[in-house]
């Protein structure tokens, strides 16, 4: 299933051990440090498992918040019930909380089956999925139902669906609000052969028409509908409200992909507005900042290329044009992006992309986040390969 393979290429490894760090710049770390006679700037945890052999914490979109709370995923001592079509690593898999050296199970929605989570907010809610120890039999890649879950003052709630089988839950913001897909049952001739749709969306293939929602508690799933195709689905949540992801605009296939056109959007005031693309048939978002402005990746004319992108004030701005292919991985509230670039000639680079223009980072492999203060974290991969280091850039 799609969804698996994201979650294990975004793991990057088997993450047992972790860095935890104060939330201030490292300018003021190293003061506090240098103060204080301390060595070092960092501090490295080790989380734990729930039972089992291993721990993990995945590059999700919020694995931790202000009060350095961390969410991942842990082994318990149990086998996946499912195995061949295995969550993870074929034990059954729990999301965890950890601060202050606790780190504690959230369970899932019923004893024996897995649970992961995808983002938490400031006040420790988590959002991400279950499974529900049900199977769908029509949904061959990966049959295990699963239903979005939020994890609030240490209770799990099914958020639910439209009426088909699944749900997801992508992000979280400090309101509360909560975002994803789920399935209307309606059956779907495009979903099934969309790969770059629903692999965007964070899960395989489905079996009916998946829709975008908003979820608050109290006030249930709201379907945010489409830009006029047959599916919709929800990534990203700012602290505004205001929501980014992508939509079928149409029920005609493409002669260049054999599905509908798709493009991001943004849904704000009640209303869910197409941002367009950079001239190709694809496109969905990559993130949304405070501001309202959105990264993503889009098609180019022909769609034999993909560039990364920023859309703000209304237009559209292709980051790296004169590369091959390019998508995002981060964004800040001042609309810097930072992502990767592969070209035809085998050549690749981490990418800071400011009001300046792009910047190449100097190293092959991917810039994943950037902060407040622009500062850079990914991954430089040794280029002629054999190995990948961490690094910072500021």
């Amino acid at each position: 299933m799609k969804y698996r393979k994201s979650i294990r290429m975004a793991a990057h490894c088997m993450a047992m051990l972790t860095v935890v760090t104060a939330a201030t710049p490292l300018a003021a770390q190293e003061q506090t440090a240098r103060h204080s006679g301390a060595d070092s700037r960092y501090i490295l945890k080790d989380l734990g498992t729930a039972g089992g052999p291993n721990s993990y914490v995945a590059d999700v979109t919020d694995p931790f918040n202000s009060e350095h709370t961390v969410v991942g995923i842990a082994d318990t001592p149990f086998p996946d019930p499912f195995d061949p079509f295995c969550v993870y690593d074929c034990f059954v898999v729990h999301a965890f909380q950890w601060r202050a050296d606790v780190l504690t199970d959230l369970g899932a929605l019923k004893a024996g089956v897995s649970s992961l989570p995808n983002a938490i907010n400031a006040s420790g809610m988590v959002a991400g999925f279950s499974e529900t120890g049900a199977v769908d039999p029509t949904f061959e890649e990966f049959p295990p139902v699963f239903h979005a879950v939020v994890w609030k003052d240490g209770q799990i709630i099914d958020l639910g669906t439209f009426g088909g089988t699944l749900s997801y839950a992508n992000d979280i913001n400090n309101r509360g609000q909560v975002v994803g897909f789920a399935l209307n049952g309606e059956p779907d001739s495009f979903i099934t052969t969309s790969g770059d749709f629903d692999g965007a969306c964070g899960t395989g293939d489905v079996s009916s028409q998946m829709r975008a929602f908003v979820w608050e508690d109290g006030r249930g799933l709201r379907n945010l509908g489409t830009l006029g195709g047959p599916d919709s689905c929800a990534k990203f949540i700012n602290q505004r409200g205001q929501i980014a992801g992508h939509s079928f605009t149409s029920y005609t296939p493409n002669s260049n992909t054999g599905i509908p056109s798709f493009e991001p959007f943004i849904w704000t005031n009640g209303r869910m507005t197409g941002l367009g693309t950079l001239g190709g048939t694809e496109g969905h978002a990559g993130g949304i900042n405070n501001r309202g402005e959105v990264a993503g990746v889009s098609n180019l004319a022909g769609d034999q290329a993909q560039h990364a992108f920023l859309w703000s004030h209304g237009a559209m701005l292709d980051l790296t044009p004169a590369n091959d292919y390019s998508y995002p991985e981060g964004l800040n509230d001042k609309g810097e992006v930072v992502g990767a670039v592969y070209n035809a000639d085998g050549t690749q680079f981490a990418f800071l992309w400011t009001a300046g223009g792009l910047i190449d980072l100097g190293v092959c492999g991917e810039a994943l986040s950037i902060n407040a203060q622009s500062q850079v974290v990914g991954h430089a991969d040794e280029c002629a390969g054999g190995g990948s280091h961490a690094f910072l850039w500021e």
